[in-house]
């Protein structure tokens, strides 16, 4: 006769062996914060003071003024201008900020180079910019609206 050595192995699993009930949540996966609501991208009613510091910037790179920059660090500071999916991105204003899940987050008021803007979360941006292989820091301008 044969044994079902299957049997013996299923039971000798460490991972079944746990005292802990499928049902009980470990402390690990702690809910995390929520943003208070998600922001969507709307027309910029005073876009006519950002499109000089687009085109500012759009010379200065072909003059060769300044370089676009790979993305190597998630700092976002007021005045700098990103490349995010082919668009020119402004960092407008930082304001409302808090802590989001242990971390230092805030609001920013992100003017795009099509005349929108959006009041998203700086960690958001920062997690779009590291997740478009083709997004660049370009940096700030001496010049602010």
């Amino acid at each position: 006769m044969e044994k079902n050595t299957n049997r013996i192995d299923y039971l000798n699993d460490p991972l079944l062996s746990d005292d802990t009930g499928i049902f009980e949540v470990r402390d690990e996966l702690k809910s995390r914060v929520r943003p208070d609501y998600i922001a969507a991208r709307k027309k910029c009613r005073d876009f006519d003071c950002f499109d000089q510091l687009f085109e500012q910037v759009r010379k200065s790179i072909a003059d060769g003024l300044c370089k676009p920059l790979p993305i190597r660090h998630g700092r976002v500071k007021v005045g700098e201008f990103f490349v995010l999916k082919g668009q020119l991105v402004h960092v407008a204003d930082v304001f409302d900020k808090h802590a989001r899940n242990g971390k230092p987050d805030a609001r920013l008021r992100a003017i795009f180079d099509n005349g929108t803007e959006c009041n998203l979360l700086m960690s958001s941006l920062v997690r779009r910019l590291y997740e478009d292989k083709r997004a660049q820091r370009i940096g700030k301008l001496d010049a602010d609206p």
